[in-house]
């Protein structure tokens, strides 16, 4: 029937953006995940920072097939956007507004989609990877060993892209949406930048397993979050975690 034919094709579409959003980006983490070369008497695996790179790198690909509809929202997304707004909870609701002021509203929370489309991709991918990998070492079958979070470092020139999207993020058009959806997703390398910089802190401490619970736990608030971020924009400067845990490798 008619309804099957349908069925199937929807199915046929959502297997295609599960393995362009979900199953690339896992499969060429694990590509260079795996990469090595030889050091000294050892081997040198692929750096944490080039890891959270293509963390990143890969959810930014994604996000941007959402870019046209964050420039150009149709017509019907406005009105499914404004059925969700007004479905919401009185006290979640936003005061009225006209309805031109509240569409305008709606375009301009629509231009975030492709930010927000990376960062839930950027999540699954590193819990994913995360969890399989302590899984694996658990049981012994890891064929690297789990990367250390003091050592990640991110390269100078991402400072640079970040500032440069911030700039953009303020122009009107095609460069404020570009720009302010690239920073949203620069503002996560900071934080990891940030918790490199926590973990390398208590990295010889006793305590560091409760040191690092309070850690984690205060993140729960604002202030907290955006103050371990503002600790990885200002790690180029102030080389915290370099005076705690040593040079990082490099790419």
């Amino acid at each position: 029937s008619s309804f099957a034919v349908a069925s199937s094709m929807v199915r046929v579409d959502f297997g295609f953006f599960f393995a362009l959003a979900v199953g690339v980006p896992a499969t060429i983490l694990v590509r260079q995940a795996l990469l090595w070369r030889p050091q000294g008497d050892g081997v040198a695996w692929y750096p944490p920072a080039g890891l959270l790179l293509v963390c990143l790198g890969l959810p930014t690909a994604v996000a941007a097939t959402a870019l046209p509809a964050a420039l150009w929202p149709s017509p019907e997304q406005v009105q499914r956007a404004r059925a969700v707004i007004e479905n919401l909870p009185l006290e979640l609701r936003p005061s009225e507004l006209p309805a031109a002021a509240a569409d305008d509203l709606i375009r301009f929370a629509l231009g975030f989609l492709p930010g927000v489309l990376g960062l839930g991709v950027f999540v699954l991918l590193v819990a994913n990877a995360a969890i399989a990998q302590a899984l694996l070492a658990r049981f012994g079958l890891n064929l690297r060993p789990t990367p250390g979070f003091s050592e990640l470092a991110l390269p100078p020139w991402f400072a640079t892209a970040a500032a440069i999207a911030g700039i953009g993020a303020r122009l009107p058009g095609v460069s404020g949406v570009g720009g302010g959806n690239l920073a949203l997703i620069c503002a996560i390398g900071f934080l990891f930048a940030g918790l490199a910089v926590l973990h390398a802190i208590v990295l010889n401490s006793r305590a560091r397993g409760p040191l690092l619970e309070l850690a984690y736990g205060s993140m729960l608030f604002a202030p907290a979050l955006v103050a371990v971020m503002m600790l990885g924009i200002a790690e180029p400067w102030t080389r915290l975690r370099e005076r705690f845990a040593g040079p990082a490798p490099r790419l």
